[in-house]
């Protein structure tokens, strides 16, 4: 991992845990590794990484259409986590606070650590809350492991009144108004990455499926 290991490995071992098996030895891995995810100094080489991985994510969105999924679409859970991972990923090394793996232990810390805005926080964990909480009324709904948003009245009327409201317009426009603020915060960190509209760059779905960022039938068609 020293010599080979990509930032996006980084990015996705903070959420890395011992689940199974030898837990003293997963332990020891996942403390080998923390000098491969926590850089001990001001990690500016992961900016780049960190904005492409952003763009990755706005692409997706839009090729996709994802707006109906609470984590993966616009202003959902995913991005969220992307605002705190990332100020992990720079500042973690310098910051011991920063290594944690919990999303609500971690945005408290980050007006002190890296000066985001206190109201940014607020509107972060509020989001987040929201949108956890939608997510965990969706998959009981549908009973099954899924973030899409019910299309049926009835799912709709169920989900609505389990997140407290008395019909799916009141939900939705909450639910929207939670996204919204998630989309701005997303944008403000890093530097935007270029929005390249649709189609208008001919090479940029062949690079997609060359970097195996399309699933099997994407790929295929």
């Amino acid at each position: 991992y020293q010599d080979q290991g990509r930032d996006w490995e980084r990015y996705a071992m903070i959420k890395a845990r011992v689940v199974g098996g030898d837990q003293q030895a997963g332990a020891e891995l996942i403390e080998m590794l923390r000098p491969f995810v926590y850089r001990k100094y001001i990690d500016f080489s992961a900016f780049d990484s960190l904005r492409s991985m952003k763009e990755m994510i706005n692409k997706e969105v839009r090729r996709k259409g994802l707006h109906g999924n609470v984590k993966l679409g616009a202003g959902g859970i995913r991005e969220v986590e992307f605002v705190a991972q990332a100020f992990q990923l720079i500042r973690g090394g310098r910051d011991p606070r920063l290594q944690q793996r919990e999303l609500l232990n971690i945005l408290p810390l980050l007006p002190e650590t890296v000066g985001v805005p206190e109201q940014a926080v607020t509107d972060l964990t509020e989001a987040y809350t929201f949108l956890r909480n939608a997510e965990h009324v969706i998959q009981a709904v549908a009973d099954r492991q899924t973030q899409e948003l019910p299309i049926d009245e009835i799912g709709q009327a169920r989900m609505a009144y389990s997140m407290g409201f008395e019909n799916w317009a009141d939900f939705m426009i909450a639910l929207n108004h939670q996204r919204d603020r998630v989309t701005e915060h997303f944008s403000n960190v890093i530097a935007p990455a270029e929005e390249v509209p649709d189609d208008s760059d001919p090479s940029s779905d062949w690079l997609l499926l060359w970097n195996s960022e399309l699933d099997t039938e994407e790929g295929e068609a």
